[in-house]
């Protein structure tokens, strides 16, 4: 007889392994990121190694993470990279109609057309970096299928959107919890999207689809 404390298969060690491998991935993300040029990549692993090894229990966080980082690195990059000179545009543009709107300035109204296009490639992203975790595509399918999948299903889309807008406020008034929330953000968002998947995915498509190197 032993005390159920010592079961190491008990649901309070395996909830205690859970918190560590989300701070573990997190942290691996963070660093990977480091280069921003890798962000992509570094995105693309961390959802995949969160649905895996977090939200189905399968494999080693950090082998996970590296199978996906590696085989997805080229395409991952591309996307991101395209990702972010549009980003870099409309953060510029949208200081600058800030600018114009606190000197009282007609042009200062577009500062809103901005804000609103900022906020529809960050919901577009939530979409990106998982659905090249899940599938082998091409380049050009990953743009295209995503955006449909963005816009035909908006309540997803904006619940997402708010979850990503209320981390990034949590990580901007207290960055250290930067040493978990990415991994908690990915399994926040994670049954959402599955679940977006699941609805286009043939009837014989199995359960675990991981892409490989494009």
């Amino acid at each position: 007889m032993k005390l159920v404390i010592f079961d190491l298969d008990n649901k309070f060690y395996r909830g205690f392994n859970k918190v560590i491998d989300c701070v573990i991935i997190s942290v691996v993300w963070l660093v990977f990121c480091i280069p921003i040029f890798t962000i992509g990549a570094a995105t693309t692993g961390l959802y995949y190694t969160v649905n895996k090894s977090i939200v189905q229990g399968k494999g080693y966080v950090w082998r996970e993470f590296w199978h996906s980082f590696k085989g997805n690195f080229k395409q991952s990059t591309l996307v991101w990279l395209a990702f972010l000179a549009v980003g870099a545009v409309l953060g510029a543009d949208t200081y600058i109609m800030y600018l114009f709107a606190q000197s009282g300035e007609r042009w200062g109204a577009f500062f809103v057309v901005f804000i609103v296009l900022v906020a529809v490639e960050v919901a577009w992203l939530n979409y990106v970096f998982p659905y090249i975790a899940r599938f082998t595509d091409t380049t050009k399918n990953v743009f295209k299928v995503t955006s449909a999948l963005a816009f035909a299903h908006l309540p997803a889309t904006f619940l997402m959107l708010v979850l990503f807008v209320i981390v990034a406020i949590v990580v901007y008034l207290f960055p250290p919890v930067l040493v978990f929330v990415p991994s908690v953000y990915m399994i926040g968002i994670s049954k959402t999207i599955e679940a977006v998947f699941k609805k286009h995915m043939p009837e014989e498509e199995p359960e675990e689809v991981g892409s490989e190197e494009q």
